[in-house]
């Protein structure tokens, strides 16, 4: 009897604060789950499509200051390319930023290479996402992950890990 081969993934995000000690910054969740997912689970793609993106999982991110800092946020995990982070071997996931908002207003967001201030900002190795002073900043971060299925030829039981940590960096 042949034994059914599956993929789990798990994305590991940690917040790491990286900061005078008059904030306090947190995760909704530090671990992103996608479970067993089964050969089936993956439909043949479009001629030249070999990416096929999973679920969407959304969090939220908390930073609560005692005064006025600005915010300045930064993701390290293993670069796979522009905007997107390596999972495993076989995969990549993505990170938007969005929602912010700064003491109970809406905010936007800007980034080291496009300073222009937007709603929403991807994450990328190394860059930093920043807004304006606040003493509570809230957003949401949605991970987006995707699996090459040309790479996926499993047979058994595979793990995808990834792990990346989000800095709160203080001038």
């Amino acid at each position: 009897m042949r034994a059914k081969s599956a993929v789990a993934l798990v994305i590991y995000l940690l917040m790491t604060p990286i900061f005078a000690a008059d904030c306090e910054s947190r995760l909704s969740q530090s671990e992103v789950d996608y479970g067993q997912l089964h050969r089936g689970a993956f439909p043949d793609q479009p001629l030249g499509q070999h990416w096929v993106n999973l679920d969407t999982h959304r969090l939220t991110l908390t930073v609560i200051c005692q005064t006025p800092t600005p915010i300045k946020l930064r993701f390290n995990g293993t670069s796979a390319g522009p905007n997107v982070f390596r999972l495993g071997q076989q995969g990549q996931f993505s990170l938007r930023i969005s929602d912010a908002v700064i003491d109970g207003s809406a905010a936007m967001l800007t980034r080291d290479t496009d300073p222009q201030p937007r709603a929403e900002q991807l994450f990328d190795a190394a860059q930093t996402i920043q807004s304006q002073r606040a003493r509570h900043f809230t957003a949401q971060i949605d991970v987006q992950a995707q699996l090459d299925t040309r790479q996926l030829q499993i047979h058994d039981e595979t793990l995808f890990e990834a792990a990346g940590t989000f800095e709160f960096l203080h001038d």
